[in-house]
């Protein structure tokens, strides 16, 4: 599949914002997860712009990001997960998608993102599968191999859940017209909102 210039810088921007959103926050507030904003703007990329930008966006992101905090073994598996997120979203694009379907799908990706990155690097470190699937569940809530925050799961669930829809929402208003995945424009408009010029 070619990608057209446009859809390319469209990734670059969308990437360049999420790493340095992502870069902000951690010198802000160090390493502290209550929100993550690269899966947020994977996802909030593929609800708007389709497969190919949530992807790459979510592939990006993680990866670019982590080279200037350091890479490590959780960085192709935080960058798999959060383009595969992405992509999920992107299934949605030009669908009119109200604002709690949009919730709980971006909310269940982000537990899923959790659970599974966890699982993985759990194993990764050495735990068999079963007992790193229970500590990537339980340390959503309890603090679990060296961690400290109780419940940082459903908060950064929320959190993140939350800054996708405050994304996708503000540029649906502000952009009457989107680029669409497979060349051209789409007309934009929120689910419940009156089209513009139209007699009623």
């Amino acid at each position: 599949m070619r990608i057209s210039a446009r859809r390319l810088a469209l990734i670059s921007t969308l990437t360049a914002l999420a790493v340095a959103l992502r870069l902000a926050k951690h010198a802000a507030l160090g390493v502290v997860q209550f929100v993550n904003i690269p899966l947020a703007l994977s996802m909030a990329s593929g609800l708007l712009f389709g497969v190919t930008t949530g992807f790459g966006v979510g592939l990006l992101a993680f990866t670019i990001s982590d080279a200037i905090l350091g890479l490590g073994p959780w960085t192709p598996v935080d960058a798999v997960a959060a383009a595969l997120a992405g992509g999920a979203c992107g299934l949605l694009s030009g669908k009119a998608v109200q604002r709690t379907e949009m919730f709980v799908l971006t909310f269940l990706l982000t537990f899923a993102y959790d659970v599974a990155t966890s699982t993985i690097l759990y194993a990764l470190f050495g735990l068999n599968f079963y007992y790193a699937f229970i500590a990537g569940i339980v340390g959503l809530f309890l603090p679990v191999m060296g961690g400290y925050l109780l419940a940082v799961g459903p908060v950064t669930e929320l959190l993140t859940s939350l800054l996708t829809i405050a994304i996708v929402e503000g540029v649906r208003r502000r952009l009457p017209v989107i680029p669409h995945e497979g060349g051209g424009w789409v007309r934009r408009r929120l689910p419940d909102s009156p089209v513009r010029g139209k007699r009623t």
